[in-house]
């Protein structure tokens, strides 16, 4: 499928999801009272990947660890092609990783670098709160691929949270279990403290309208949409050469806008109680009871929607699917008083989810299960379950 197909594909299932958004049991909902990344440190993030690597031998590729914060991956990428020479489809790696908070993730290289280059690297790049770190891990017959990553693991400090929310995940003790609707959350569509409008540059990119997409980039806050301000050619000449790994991220962002509101709309049609519809910075979302929420995973398990890889300098299209629910699984480390803000209250959770599923929206479910189960609740949904 090209991206010209898909792209028509598309804008015809978004009118469709128009056209059948029949009955409608949703209503503002307020939602639980929370602060995430507030420093970096509140949020660690760490890839899990399986791979055969070996320490001598004539391998082709050399694996990295990448201990980063305060870049994002495209970012530290573009450091890495800029520090050793190295073209970008050189450099491989499986997942992006945010840039306020501490993550850990695996590249891969091209070649062999010497243990003088890493340090250089590291002695240029790790200088206070914004650092990255490369570490010599192996090396292997295979380059990294997008996809190919099995998860992520989660250590999260949610702050300012009300004392009574506290009390509640204090009794949950140890781990506890529940289910929760796979949004793609706001970081899919916009770094932080800018407008989300990435989903938007990846449907111009499809219409191929590529000024429209190019100012909406320069507007972005992000540091591509900083390159971009600089470009005196054209929109044109612009897209023409960027990582089109970069590019496929673009109509990826537009496709999970896509898949975010099919999933809204199934919701909606399977739900039997009211929903709780809350805006994210500009991105919609529905909260459901628990109840509702196993109904969806029963009838709608997982939801089609379009993808896109860069490969050989060309995008690919083609069809996939993503599990509408997820269960979650959280170790509660630590709870107490939010020593930022007098008279709030904080929480430390561990997890792991699956790639492709996004920490910040299980919080989100998470803290509102605690909070329906307060006893002025409305609205009260299955709690989470201790175990």
């Amino acid at each position: 499928m090209t991206a010209t197909t898909a792209a028509s594909q598309q804008s015809h299932a978004a009118r469709s999801l128009a056209a059948d958004a029949g009955h409608d049991r949703t209503h503002p909902g307020q939602a639980p009272r929370f602060l995430l990344k507030v420093q970096p440190s509140d949020f660690a993030v760490s890839e899990c990947l399986a791979f055969n690597l070996s320490q001598e031998g004539d391998a082709p590729f050399h694996y990295l660890g990448l201990a980063k914060s305060g870049y994002t991956t495209f970012e530290a990428i573009d450091a890495v092609v800029d520090a050793f020479g190295l073209a970008r489809d050189q450099v491989s790696y499986c997942g992006l990783k945010d840039e306020d908070a501490i993550t850990r993730q695996t590249i891969s290289v091209a070649g062999r670098l010497t243990d003088e280059q890493v340090r250089t690297f590291n002695s240029r790049h790790d200088g206070g709160a914004q650092y990255m770190v490369l570490t010599s891990l192996g090396f292997a017959d295979k380059s990294l691929q997008i996809g190919a990553l099995d998860g992520n693991s989660f250590r999260i400090v949610v702050r300012d949270l009300d004392p009574v929310i506290v009390d509640g995940i204090k009794s949950l003790s140890g781990r506890c279990h529940l289910q929760y609707v796979n949004y793609y959350d706001t970081q899919r569509f916009g770094v932080p403290d800018a407008p989300k409008t990435t989903h938007l540059i990846g449907q111009a990119l499809l219409e191929n309208d590529h000024r429209r997409a190019f100012e909406l980039l320069k507007a972005s806050g992000s540091a591509e949409g900083n390159k971009a301000s600089g470009h005196t050619g054209s929109a044109d000449a612009y897209f023409d050469r960027i990582d089109r790994r970069l590019l496929a991220f673009y109509y990826c962002s537009y496709a999970s806008h896509l898949w975010n509101a099919r999933l809204r709309a199934v919701l909606t049609d399977v739900s039997e109680s009211p929903l709780e519809a809350v805006d994210k910075e500009g991105i919609p979302f529905l909260f459901a009871r628990q109840d509702d929420i196993l109904r969806l995973q029963h009838r709608h398990p997982s939801i089609p929607y379009a993808k896109y890889r860069a490969k050989d300098g060309q995008i690919q299209a083609f069809e996939s699917e993503r599990t509408s629910v997820l269960n979650l699984q959280v170790r509660i480390e630590t709870t107490g008083e939010d020593e930022m803000r007098p008279g709030r209250g904080k929480a430390e959770l561990c997890f792991f989810l699956n790639s492709g599923a996004y920490a910040t929206n299980a919080v989100a479910h998470f803290i509102r299960s605690v909070q329906w189960q307060m006893p002025d609740s409305l609205t009260a949904p299955a709690r989470p379950r201790a175990m």
